[in-house]
């Protein structure tokens, strides 16, 4: 699905899979936050910005506790200089 929009969930429901991986800056992760694909995020935060696209912030996802009302913030790790934030739908 290289490149492919999300429009729905059924294309993915039926994925011979019970877990999907998807990797992918502040355009995709909203895309799927917002057709409500997403059971856990794992957000992986670095001291630099990279890519010349929008922030999570830029998009109304900058605290994702809030977003939709149904997210929690289950587990974070800092590695390095990096941080990771790990969020289950509520």
């Amino acid at each position: 699905m290289s490149g492919a929009r999300v429009r729905s969930g059924r294309r993915i429901a039926t994925l011979p899979a019970d877990h999907l991986f998807v990797e992918g800056g502040a355009q995709t992760a909203a895309a799927f936050l917002r057709a409500k694909l997403v059971d856990r995020l794992l957000l992986y935060r670095a001291p630099i910005l990279i890519g010349g696209g929008r922030t999570l912030a830029d998009i109304g996802l900058g605290d994702l506790a809030d977003a939709h009302g149904r997210w929690t913030l289950a587990e974070q790790r800092q590695l390095g200089s990096d941080r990771l934030e790990v969020y289950e739908r509520a």
